[in-house]
């Protein structure tokens, strides 16, 4: 969201009259590691979105979720819906039977191996969320790498691979309960699509969304997959869609971000949502 001061969607929001504020979780401590996820929503989002909403003199405000991020963001919304004008989805899994990208085959036939190892650390390791990743593509890495040695070294380009490296090599371990509800939960039972995903007791169901709603999905995501997000664009009653001919992450921090991606989001939190 705020790679470098050059690739930044929240400065590029900023300049456009809007005052995006960003949710950082932060490094874990031993007392987030204890957290579920009802926590992350019911809790520190839930707190996140009602300091924003009285900074803002208790108007509602849009909301904007990044992959998981727009998942927990639905939930947030189908909690508050009263605190929140507008709702920007950016790749958003619902549906993780759609359009399976072998990520959910390899999570369900692992599922002994990964209840072993989060039990064992109290949490989901780094390396092992990062070899899941890896997986999805093993030639990823060899083929970027190589493209990157033929870039000037002094190139904005290649100071932007370097940034991005960072921040995909600088993740943080996933608590134990929120592992287990990511990968057993909404992988392998897949109950948001189900119906069956519940937040503080109460059934996080996008068909009870009237936000106005904006789905961004990339042509050619890896990670999540089309399907899987154009199924929660689907039970919403009020939905724009944009589908830029990018990936995951480089919809958001390809070359083409700008006019792609982040122009369209601001001209739609303009003409769609109350001024902020």
């Amino acid at each position: 969201m705020d790679l470098t001061a050059e690739c930044s969607f929240l400065r590029y929001l900023a300049s456009q009259g809007l005052r995006p504020l960003l949710v950082d979780w932060g490094q874990p401590d031993k007392k987030s590691l204890a957290q579920t996820l009802d926590d992350c929503v019911a809790k520190t989002l839930r707190n996140a979105l009602n300091f924003t909403v009285d900074l803002f003199m208790q108007r509602p405000v849009p909301i904007i979720g990044y992959c998981m991020g727009g998942t927990l963001a639905t939930a947030l919304s189908v909690l508050e819906p009263k605190k929140c004008d507008g709702l920007v989805l950016l790749a958003a899994p619902w549906d993780f039977h759609a359009g399976d990208n072998g990520l959910t085959s390899a999570i369900t036939n692992a599922h002994s191996s990964l209840e072993r190892i989060i039990s064992l650390f109290g949490y989901l390791p780094v390396d092992v969320i990062q070899t899941m990743f890896f997986y999805l593509d093993p030639s990823l890495g060899w083929n970027k790498f190589r493209e990157f040695s033929e870039l000037n070294p002094n190139s904005r380009e290649a100071a932007n691979f370097v940034a991005l490296e960072d921040w995909l090599n600088d993740g943080v371990p996933l608590a134990a309960e929120i592992a287990r509800t990511c990968l057993f939960e909404w992988y392998t039972a897949n109950s948001p699509a189900r119906g069956r995903w519940q937040i503080a007791g109460k059934t996080i169901d996008p068909t009870r969304i009237t936000l106005r709603t904006l789905g961004v999905i990339p042509a050619n995501d890896r990670i999540v997959h089309p399907n899987s997000a154009k199924a929660l664009l689907s039970a919403i009653c009020s939905v724009d869609t944009l589908t830029p001919a990018a990936g995951h992450i480089g919809m958001m921090v390809g070359h083409n971000s700008r006019m792609a991606v982040w122009k369209p989001i601001a001209k739609w939190i303009h003409e769609r949502c109350a001024p902020q």
